[in-house]
C-alpha cells in the first residue's frame, strides 16, 4: 500500500544559476574568436609594384630560356624555383624546395624543364631595373616558372 506523504515539508528548492544576459554571453565569446587575419598586409599600390616587379623578372629570365628538345610540344607545365636577389640586381642562393624535387622525380617531363629553368636564371645572372627603394619586395623571389610559346 501507498504512504500518504502530504505531511511532509516539501524540500528547499535547487538554488537556481543566476541568469546570464545574451550581452554578457556575446562578450564573452568575442573574447575567445582571434579577429581574423587578413591573407596579405600589402596595400594595392604594394601588390600592383609586386606583379610589376615580378613580370621585370620573369621576362628577363624568359628571355634566356631556351625550349629543350623533349619539351617541344609540351605547353602546360610549371615547376617553381627560389632565389635571392642583392640590391644591385645579382641572381644568387638559388633554391629548389625538396617538395618541387620530389614532384620532378614523380614526373620525368619535369626534369629537363627544372633543368633548363634553372640554366635560364644562371645565364639571366642579374636582373636590371629593379627599383631599390622597393628592394623589400623583390629580394626573395618565388618564381613560378611556365614556359610560354
Amino acid at each position: 500500500m501507498l504512504r500518504d506523504l502530504s505531511d511532509r515539508a516539501p524540500a528547499p528548492p535547487e538554488p537556481e544559476e543566476p541568469a546570464t544576459k545574451l550581452e554578457d554571453t556575446i562578450e564573452q565569446l568575442a573574447a575567445l574568436e582571434r579577429p581574423p587575419t587578413p591573407l596579405t598586409s600589402e596595400t594595392p599600390e604594394e601588390r600592383f609594384t609586386r606583379a610589376r616587379i615580378y613580370g621585370l623578372i620573369q621576362r628577363q629570365i624568359q628571355a634566356n630560356w631556351r625550349r629543350p628538345p623533349a619539351l617541344q610540344e609540351v605547353d602546360d607545365m610549371a615547376v617553381i624555383l627560389e632565389f635571392q636577389l642583392q640590391p644591385d640586381g645579382t641572381i644568387h642562393d638559388l633554391q629548389i624546395s625538396e617538395s618541387e624535387l620530389a614532384r620532378v622525380d614523380r614526373n620525368t617531363l619535369l626534369r629537363p624543364l627544372l633543368d633548363s629553368a634553372q640554366a635560364a636564371i644562371l645565364r639571366t645572372g642579374k636582373i636590371t631595373g629593379l627599383p631599390p627603394e622597393d628592394y623589400a619586395l623583390w629580394r626573395r623571389v618565388r618564381l613560378n616558372f611556365r614556359p610560354q610559346r
